[in-house]
């Protein structure tokens, strides 16, 4: 998998190359796969994937409507200050990320083990999101660095154990 640095360089470099309003719009599928791929792999929240995708297809919308009265260099221009804003908000993203933690699931909780924010976990039956680090012996429900992500049934449905 390629970092996310060399994903949006190479995003960049294809929307730079696109000539038409269909290319566009064909990159933006090809790209909406890459990050649904990505979503499966690393378990981002799909509500905030869909509402990132609405957004990003409104940018686009807007962008080419930009382009088109800007004329002919209207594409050349856009595109060296969507590569400059592109940074500042990488930039931002990347800061955001960092500081929430990606999900990892860890297992079955254990007390003497310390999680790091974004780690996911079972206890009791129900899976844990830690918010916050959690240091050894923090149990789940009732630390304050741990949000209740799936809450165990409180009554056992027919074949399941």
């Amino acid at each position: 998998m390629m970092p996310p640095r060399a994903v949006q360089e190479r995003r960049d470099e294809e929307f730079a190359n696109a000539r038409t309003a269909y290319e566009v719009d064909k990159l933006q599928q090809k790209w909406l796969a890459e990050d649904q791929a990505l979503v499966e792999a690393h378990g981002f929240a799909a509500q905030e994937m869909a509402s990132l995708r609405e957004e990003n297809r409104s940018l686009h919308r807007r962008l080419a409507a930009l382009e088109k009265l800007l004329g002919p260099k209207g594409r050349k221009w856009t595109a060296h200050w969507v590569k400059v804003l592109g940074d500042v908000i990488r930039l931002y993203v990347g800061e955001q990320l960092e500081q929430r933690g990606l999900l990892s699931y860890k297992g079955v909780w254990d007390q003497g083990q310390v999680y790091k924010t974004g780690s996911l976990i079972t206890h009791s039956g129900s899976a844990w999101i830690a918010v916050a680090p959690c240091a050894a012996g923090e149990q789940p429900g009732k630390a304050a660095g741990w949000r209740l992500a799936i809450k165990a049934s409180s009554q056992k449905e027919p074949g399941i154990a």
